[in-house]
Parts: structure tokens; sequence; C-alpha cells
């Protein structure tokens, strides 16, 4: 079965942001949207380099839509496996 991707939705978003409740939700292919206890809302690449997990942060929500943020997601993680490779 194919992995899911681009789950999440702006509506979803703001209700998170709005609750205030500490969460980490994942959009597909690494991408992950956290928010923190203290209100923070981030943009998260999360990938594997040699086994071992790794995170790339891409930009604060309000900063960073969620287009944008996919749009970047999938470019970082081009230039990770670019550079993974060589």
């Amino acid at each position: 079965m194919a992995r899911s991707i681009n789950k999440l939705t702006d509506v979803s978003i703001r209700g998170w942001l709005n609750a205030g409740q500490p969460i980490a939700k994942a959009d597909g292919g690494g991408l992950t949207f956290t928010l923190s206890a203290k209100g923070t809302a981030t943009w998260v690449l999360r990938y594997r380099h040699v086994g071992k997990p790794r995170e790339l942060t891409l930009g604060n929500y309000l900063d960073l839509s969620l287009r944008a943020a996919r749009e970047r997601s999938s470019v970082g993680a081009d230039s990770i496996l670019t550079t993974c490779a060589d």
C-alpha cells in the first residue's frame, strides 16, 4: 500500500493552533507540522541518514504556508538525497 501524502489542511492546522496543545502531525513525505507547548508552530522535514533519524527545520507556520512548506520539503528532500549520495 502506498504512503499517503498531503494529509494536512489549513483548516485543521488553524484548529490545532486555536486549541494550543502541543502536537506533531505528519503531512507525508517526511513533512511534519509541530506545535510546541509555548505555541510555536513549525514545519520540520524528518528523514534518516545512515540509519539515524534527522530533522531539518523549514520555517514557522505563519511565515511559511502549507503549500510553501510542501514545496520546500520536496526541494529539501532532493538536496538531502543528492548530498548523501556524494
